[in-house]
């Protein structure tokens, strides 16, 4: 746990040559330093630490990769190296910047069970998506904003 209380998010301390996973969802995003053996519950336990315990408990997130129009959530075993050669392809490996996703399971209200195959609204959006005045703008523009932000990744 203090490994991922050493983690920064904050752009002007982050190493270009380090492997990154860009993390979007809930209308964030967080440039998160990676290696090849972090999983994707290393992932959810850095949004558990970041949001609050009591906001995103472990059980209630999710990780996926969009593929083909499609979000796939992804187990918590799956290792960043693995990742890099399903979003870039076999022969690449790390350090590259992978993008994931990640949500909150909605919680049925009478057993207090996260629900699999639900999710808040605001689960795998960036900052500007919808219909807002930053969801006008575009990729460059947004990473420009980022960059003017005073260094902190989290628009």
């Amino acid at each position: 746990m203090e490994e991922l209380a050493q983690l920064t998010t904050v752009a002007r301390e982050i190493d270009p040559e380090q492997a990154h996973c860009l993390l979007i969802g809930m209308r964030q995003c967080y440039m998160l330093p990676v290696g090849p053996e972090y999983t994707v519950a290393d992932v959810k336990r850095f949004i558990n630490h970041k949001g609050g315990r009591d906001a995103y408990p472990l059980g209630s997130l999710d990780v996926a990769l969009v593929e083909n129009f499609e979000i796939n959530v992804l187990g918590d075993g799956d290792t960043m190296e693995m990742l890099c050669k399903r979003v870039y392809g076999a022969e690449a490996s790390l350090p590259r910047t992978i993008p994931l996703y990640w949500g909150k399971r909605l919680q049925d209200p009478k057993y207090f069970l996260w629900i699999p195959t639900l999710h808040t609204p605001d689960s795998f959006r960036g900052p500007g998506d919808e219909n807002s005045a930053e969801a006008k703008k575009s990729g460059a523009e947004l990473a420009n904003d980022m960059v003017n932000s005073g260094g902190d990744c989290c628009v």
